[in-house]
């Protein structure tokens, strides 16, 4: 039964790719499955709304409204706060959550395939097939304990902008300074050295740190 389920669900893959009607394309981040919200939310039959003033992405079915604002660590589903392991992120400029949110949030049902790499998401009688595959990152440069990312700032210095070395938290997707307190305490893996301005980051969704005030 296993094996047919696989086989079924890889025909879906390759059928609906040929089509092109995968509206929305996962990405598997440090072992974690992400979602856009957009093209989610949108095939379960939500209506999305961006706020760019507030970073806000607002969800609306009629039966639920959700809130997912840019550089918290939780949602809000129905007016209480939902806490995921992983706060959203804005990859390729778009909203991404953990699939696990969406359950929490709407109580839509979730399956995940491993072979296929696919998730499956049911909710009111619409279902969401979301194609995953591993995050493609740029190819780090070792800097002593932390990463030294390879996006130059060279059209950003000839503009004449302001160019500084931050060092990133890509949990929390916050921006400190090098001598931030916070940097001492952050696991390395979550650590990225930055050389670019904090415009480039912002357009990232990264906020800056409350406590350093980077600038």
């Amino acid at each position: 039964m296993k094996r047919i389920r696989s086989f079924l669900l890889m025909f879906i893959i390759v059928f609906c790719s040929a089509l092109n009607v995968f509206a929305a394309q996962g990405i598997i981040k440090d072992g974690r499955t992400l979602v856009p919200v957009r093209g989610v939310f949108e095939e379960l039959g939500f209506s999305v709304e961006w706020n760019g003033l507030e970073g806000e992405a607002g969800l609306t079915d009629g039966r639920h409204s959700v809130s997912i604002i840019k550089g918290q660590n939780y949602i809000k589903a129905d007016g209480k706060q939902i806490y995921p392991d992983v706060p959203q992120q804005i990859i390729n400029n778009g909203f991404y959550i953990p699939v696990k949110v969406i359950a929490d949030a709407i109580g839509a049902e979730t399956s995940w395939d491993g072979e296929a790499k696919l998730v499956h998401i049911s909710y009111s009688g619409k279902d969401s097939y979301i194609s995953c595959g591993e995050e493609k990152q740029a190819v780090p440069v070792q800097s002593g304990t932390a990463v030294q990312t390879q996006k130059t700032s060279q059209a950003a210095a000839a503009a004449g902008e302001k160019v500084k070395t931050y060092v990133l938290n890509t949990n929390t997707m916050r921006i400190h300074e090098p001598g931030c307190d916070s940097v001492t305490e952050m696991n390395p893996r979550n650590r990225m050295e930055y050389m670019g301005t904090i415009e480039e980051l912002e357009k990232e969704g990264y906020v800056p740190c409350g406590n350093c005030h980077p600038h």
